[in-house]
């Protein structure tokens, strides 16, 4: 092997919803309508006020490009490229990161620092010891890239593509992607109380949560570097309105700038004009996308039978702890559910010749050979068109979320909703519209690799409950602007009986009760004070009689209207 050749590569996707904020001191998103919250505009202004972004508008140049570009359908590409300047109305926005790119000083390392238990708590309490021991081993790989997709529905997708170029065995490529997908504890273990919460992440660690992840120049241990830590303070464990446990990483929040808020901690901590709230969409992994070359691995798929019961890849657990992202155990230890689950999840098109895809509601995982054919047209595949696919899928399934999240929020508004219904239903549509595919490519592997991928993660199920909700929503609102109806439809009736009074004052006495210089306007001294000085009490009393039920239909209505907005 040579020294530069790529053993796998791996792309990590954190998908997050977000939230702009157009006031000053706010700590609860919802005084905000929802127009406001997912304007581009401010979220493009937020991610740029970090120089190390920028805009980046799709350009074929070169074969790989246009290769890309082609393979799918023109009506689905406005979902996929942005071919204009940011000012166009894009359905999706592209940005690239510049800082890690890289540079003539060398290269940057998404190094994942795992730590492994040699004596833990139990051994240290019989040896009066207060502290446990750990190893520390590293993975260090290169930053190819690092990018967001932004759509106008309110969800980004941030992305950390990476080479490794060092660890060619197995169990080192299912270490990378386990351990290098996670963003926060899934579980913490016992601590005493709050502010020894840090001892409580101690337990998913050597399990299959980092120690720590930081992107670093050159190597390990460098002062170039975005360090994770988690539950250091006493404070990440408050809850509240816009604010959880759940705390993100350094190295992804030191990327995205400081306008962008992870949580809102407890005291006077508010959100100020211009920020925008984050918050994943999904749980505390990373959607993993990963090519691997092996050579034993792939001559293994070309000895398949089909006089067996089961198929050859089910032979070993590597496959199925690659393709669902299991790391130092797989997650099933059924024989009949694995059979079950393998033949439901890999695609097998190409298993003659030593080719697997895998695909799962978290992974898009693709095994082959380390032929040339590996490295110049399927490698160069999964980091263009395979990765476009599964990022439109992962879009839709996290606009769906976004969607079901405002439908909730809009429920429980105890302000006036009739507006901000009709926005959310109108970007609902146009999603439904642009981004919302049944098929992409008229490409045969194309169709059923994406199908495969919108069957597991519910895409189509959820698109259908979600039209659903909107429609109660919908049912909703017509109930209470029907309730408000009937209420003005009663404050008419209301006003119509007012006006009998008058009606029937000027029935009973007639309408020549005035002088007839008091509707007539003149210079001179005035038509109020000449009508004063030639009328007698009995006009004066007709006067009070008329205006008083006008006075009060006046009153009434304004009553009415401060109610009723």
């Amino acid at each position: 092997m040579k020294e530069n050749s790529i053993y796998s590569y791996h792309t990590f996707l954190f998908p997050f919803r977000w939230d702009c904020c157009n006031k000053n001191n706010i700590r609860d998103l919802s005084k905000i309508n929802y127009k406001d919250r997912v304007d581009i505009k401010k979220f493009y202004d937020a991610l740029t006020s970090n120089k190390d972004w920028s805009y980046d508008k799709f350009e074929i140049n070169d074969n790989k490009d246009y290769n890309e570009y082609v393979y799918f359908y023109e009506y689905v590409r406005d979902a996929i490229y942005n071919i204009e300047g940011f000012e166009k109305d894009h359905t999706t926005y592209y940005f690239k990161y510049k800082k890690y790119l890289p540079q003539d000083g060398g290269y940057f390392y998404y190094n994942i620092y795992i730590r492994r238990c040699i004596k833990d708590y139990s051994a240290c309490k019989k040896e009066g010891t207060c502290e446990p021991e750990w190893k520390e081993d590293v993975y260090q790989l290169m930053v190819d890239e690092i990018s967001m997709k932004v759509y106008d529905t309110g969800v980004a997708i941030l992305q950390f593509s990476l080479e490794n170029n060092k660890y060619y065995e197995p169990e080192d490529i299912l270490i990378i992607n386990e351990f290098g997908r996670r963003i926060y504890p899934q579980f913490l273990g016992e601590f005493e109380n709050k502010f020894e919460a840090r001892r409580g992440v101690n337990a998913p660690k050597g399990l299959f949560y980092a120690d720590r992840i930081a992107i670093e120049k050159n190597s390990a241990n460098s002062k170039h570097k975005n360090v994770s830590t988690y539950y250091d303070k006493a404070m990440n464990l408050h809850i509240s309105r816009n604010s959880s446990p759940v705390e993100l990483p350094e190295f992804i929040s030191k990327i995205l700038g400081k306008r962008f808020k992870t949580r809102l901690d407890q005291g006077e901590s508010r959100l100020k004009r211009g920020d925008v709230l984050i918050n994943p969409i999904i749980d505390d992994r990373m959607f993993v996308i990963c090519w691997y070359g092996n050579d034993y691995f792939s001559s293994e798929l070309k000895t398949y039978n089909e006089k067996h019961e089961r198929l050859a890849y089910t032979k070993n657990d590597f496959w199925q702890r690659f393709l669902f992202v299991d790391g130092f155990d797989k997650g099933n230890d059924s024989r009949i559910m694995e059979k079950e689950l393998l033949e439901k999840h890999t695609y097998i098109r190409w298993i003659g010749k030593g080719v697997l895809f895998g695909v799962s509601r978290y992974s898009f995982m693709l095994l082959t050979d380390k032929s040339d054919f590996a490295y110049e047209v399927l490698l160069p595949h999964i980091k263009t068109i395979y990765y476009q696919i599964v990022i439109l899928a992962l879009a839709q399934r996290a606009s769906i979320l976004k969607f079901s999240d405002e439908v909730a929020l809009i429920s429980s508004l105890k302000r006036e909703v009739s507006e901000e219904i009709p926005r959310l239903h109108e970007n609902y549509i146009k999603f439904v519209n642009k981004v919302y595919f049944r098929e992409v490519t008229a490409q045969e592997q194309g169709i059923e690799l994406y199908n495969m991928v919108l069957d597991h993660m519910r895409v189509r199920e959820d698109i259908k409950d979600l039209d659903n909700e909107i429609s109660e929503l919908h049912s909703y609102a017509d109930l209470i602007e029907e309730k408000r109806t009937n209420k003005f439809l009663k404050f008419l009736a209301i006003i119509g009986a007012l006006f009998l009074i008058p009606a029937y004052i000027t029935g009973f006495f007639g309408m020549n009760i005035f002088p007839p210089n008091f509707f007539k306007f003149y210079t001179g001294e005035g038509f109020l004070i000449e009508w004063i000085q030639k009328s007698n009490i009995e006009t004066y009393i007709y006067a009070t009689i008329f205006a008083l039920p006008i006075i009060c239909v006046f009153l009434v209505l304004i009553i009415g209207f401060k109610k009723n907005h």
